[in-house]
């Protein structure tokens, strides 16, 4: 990200307007209303063509964001014209995956250190009084060595 373009949080619609405008002058912001639920969104005008929609600044469940520098790193993913490119479905899920086993793994670590003793050996598990009884029974009537 170009360190001219860079905006505050909560930056206003000149200056995300001014940004979209200086890295592609056919991208227009159209205002939202974030109060009435209704997102800021970005569009491609080219000449006659109809505008296509790029992207809309909202979260996953369409509640508008705050508007902010963010909305352009947005655009950019969504250009075909620059390598960057926004992940599809299955790369998320797979990333998601391997997150989670690594992260059950390190817990597993954790785990199995935490029960671990100085010697290396794995700590029982405490027993309780009566199990103690029951096993002293046991072994005095014979039944167990």
């Amino acid at each position: 990200m170009r360190p001219d373009l860079w905006l505050p949080q909560g930056a206003d619609e000149a200056h995300v307007s001014r940004a979209l405008r200086e890295y592609d002058d056919d991208l227009r912001l159209i205002p939202g209303v974030p109060k009435q639920g209704i997102p800021y969104k970005v569009y491609v005008y080219r000449g006659d063509q109809p505008a296509v929609f790029v992207c809309a600044w909202a979260d996953k469940n369409g509640d508008p964001l705050p508007l902010s520098s963010a909305l352009l790193e947005m655009v950019k993913l969504h250009d075909r014209h620059t390598r960057d490119r926004a992940p599809d479905a299955d790369e998320m899920n797979a990333r998601l995956r391997e997150r989670q086993a690594h992260d059950n793994e390190t817990d597993t670590e954790a785990l199995v250190d935490d029960w671990r003793t100085r010697e290396g050996r794995y700590a029982l598990l405490p027993r309780s009084r009566s199990l103690y009884l029951a096993r002293a029974r046991a072994r005095a009537r014979g039944e167990q060595k």
